[in-house]
């Protein structure tokens, strides 16, 4: 998955140039299609064919991205195959930008927040509500990240806005809504708070890409892009670990407050 992220937002400087944001709100569309769609087609399947021959139908999917291999053009000139001593000295060269280490630290708390909720979410709707429900709750999900996505998007190419200002306001949203999360255990505060994260997350992610763009030189975005996503890897095994942890001694509440507040550094980090 972290190869697929950064191919995706990689390729984007060297294959859009004119309607680089645009192709950002594509991303952000695809994504928020598959999450409205999939909870569905993924319980469909395995009620219909089993585990396996589910998974194997699923998997399926992941054939399509292929046929952009013969679909894209590149608008940058071509670039010559790095050695790993000229691919480290790349990644080390973002170092010279200042906010590079914020950067990276921002991304391991918050990728690993999200990873943290998603944990979390499993064993809180697992608990509260019926399989139906929690499928619902993650197409309403999908939609309201498709929708936030789009929008947002478009209004930052239309208005050229402050993609950092939108990064730091949207993180920290996503800490404080996180939080209230387990306040009522009601199948219609579920769809609200899973519509107000999807819109939340949806606005990050389409950010994201434009943020690291307007940052770094086009050449960096890949290795930012990778960097981050190894950060987040390892916020990713420490979050839901110790969030989980949380969890399991002081009940959902805890653990909810201990992502929120975890998101909120984030925004801390940035913010220095």
């Amino acid at each position: 998955m972290s190869l697929c992220f950064v191919s995706t937002f990689g390729v984007i400087p060297h294959y859009f140039h004119k309607r680089k944001t645009a192709a950002y709100a594509g991303i952000g569309l695809g994504t928020g299609i598959g999450l409205a769609a999939y909870p569905s087609i993924t319980i469909y399947l395995l009620d219909r064919l089993g585990f396996r021959y589910g998974i194997l139908s699923l998997g399926s999917l992941f054939i399509i991205p292929a046929v952009s291999i013969f679909v894209f053009k590149p608008q940058l000139p071509k670039e010559e195959v790095l050695s790993m001593k000229k691919l480290l000295t790349s990644y080390a060269r973002t170092g010279k930008h200042f906010v590079t280490a914020f950067f990276i630290v921002n991304s391991a708390l918050a990728i690993g927040a999200r990873a943290g909720l998603v944990a979390i979410l499993f064993s809180y709707i697992s608990k509260y509500f019926e399989p139906s429900i929690a499928v619902a709750a993650y197409s309403i999900f999908g939609i309201s990240f498709m929708v936030t996505t789009l929008l947002f998007t478009l209004y930052a190419l239309k208005f050229h806005a402050n993609y950092f200002v939108l990064h730091l306001t949207t993180s920290l949203l996503l800490g404080i809504v996180v939080c209230v999360l387990p306040a009522r255990n009601h199948a219609i505060t579920l769809y609200v708070i899973f519509g107000i994260i999807g819109s939340i997350n949806g606005a990050v992610f389409g950010f994201k890409g434009n943020l690291i763009s307007h940052l770094f030189p086009p050449k960096d975005v890949a290795y930012i892009y990778g960097l981050t996503e190894a950060s987040g890897g390892v916020g990713s095994f420490v979050v839901p670990l110790s969030g989980g942890y949380i969890e399991s001694k002081f009940g959902h509440g805890a653990g909810f407050y201990s992502i929120g507040a975890c998101n909120l550094f984030s925004c801390m980090v940035l913010c220095l």
